[in-house]
Formats: C-alpha cells, sequence, structure tokens
C-alpha cells in the first residue's frame, strides 16, 4: 500500500479559506473599491485581474492607462491594455483576447493581486499554481497590493522562496500597509 501523503500548510489554509466570503459580497467589494480609489492621486500604470467566483470583484475601479492579466492556455500570465476586447476564459473569467498587443511587466507602476487569504503581514496563499509568484518576480518594482475581503485575513501564511509579500492589503474595511 502506498503512504498517504501529508497535507501541507498552505494546502490546510485554501480548504479553511473555501467558501468563506462575506455576508454580501458585492457589498463588500463595493467598499473595497471605493478604498482602491482612495489610495491613487497620481496617474500610474496599474495592473488589474478578472475575478474567480471567491475573490471580490473589482471590475468598478478603473484608472487610465490600466492593464488586464491574461491566462494563456500555456505558459504565464501576460499583461495588455485593459480597454481591449476580451474573450472568456475556460475558467469563467473575461480576459484579453490573444491578438492584443502584450506590455513589458517592468513598465508597471502597480500590480492589484488576488489570493485565497492574506496574511496581516503581507504574506500571501494564491491558488497553487504560481501564475501571480512568477508575474510579480517580472515586475520588481511595482507595489504590491493584495486584493482580498476581511474574512480571507489571518495572522501570517506560509511562505516559501518564491512567494513575494505584498506592500499592501486592501479589503472592504481596511488599508493595510505590511512591514516591508
Amino acid at each position: 500500500m502506498g503512504e498517504a501523503s501529508e497535507v501541507t500548510p498552505k494546502e490546510r489554509l485554501r480548504k479553511e479559506m473555501a467558501g468563506r466570503l462575506p455576508t454580501d459580497p458585492s457589498a463588500a467589494s463595493d467598499l473595497l473599491v471605493a478604498r482602491l480609489e482612495a489610495l491613487f492621486g497620481r496617474p500610474e500604470r496599474v495592473v488589474t485581474f478578472s475575478a474567480l467566483p471567491d475573490e471580490p470583484d473589482i471590475a468598478g475601479f478603473r484608472r487610465p492607462d490600466m492593464l488586464l492579466t491574461r491566462t494563456p492556455d500555456e505558459g504565464w500570465l501576460t499583461l495588455h491594455p485593459a480597454d481591449v476586447p476580451l474573450e472568456r476564459h475556460r475558467w469563467g473569467f473575461l480576459q484579453p483576447r490573444s491578438d492584443v498587443p502584450e506590455v513589458d511587466p517592468r513598465e508597471v507602476d502597480v500590480v492589484l493581486v488576488p489570493g485565497v487569504a492574506f496574511g496581516e503581514d503581507g504574506s500571501r496563499l494564491g491558488h497553487g499554481k504560481g501564475y501571480y509568484d512568477e508575474l510579480l518576480s517580472r515586475m520588481p518594482l511595482a507595489r504590491r497590493i493584495g486584493i482580498t475581503w476581511e474574512c480571507r485575513m489571518v495572522a501570517a501564511v506560509p511562505m516559501g522562496e518564491h512567494d513575494m509579500p505584498m506592500h499592501a492589503v486592501v479589503t472592504e474595511d481596511r488599508v493595510r500597509r505590511t512591514p516591508l
């Protein structure tokens, strides 16, 4: 008989967060967008995302020169202007079509990062595929802002060597600047 595989701390936390949503996700997302609006003054090149069903919907947050991620069938996330034709990804969210020109990640000022959970210290737990960890490694000078609901904040998330902490985490209740 094969040995049972041990559940990692990250897997345990993903299971704990599954289904943990605010009472009214739409209202919580609207509050979160209002907090984001208050953070930005000058024009900056900001990367945003199309939310999965268990993530805050920040589609109401718009900036000039905003960028949107694209998850290709193979390879890593790419960046594209947000005001281009979109297509539905097989996971259900909207993203730029494959024929839209890419933007160099080194041109980004701020990246809004979704996650399964965030720690008070800026640590982040993603879905486990490494898409954002790889993208963030290509934009080392960009400010990283985690986007989540307050009910998905924990003391800390286990971090691996490739995990990148956030400079701040925004929820519907607060903006938490982290001690980087």
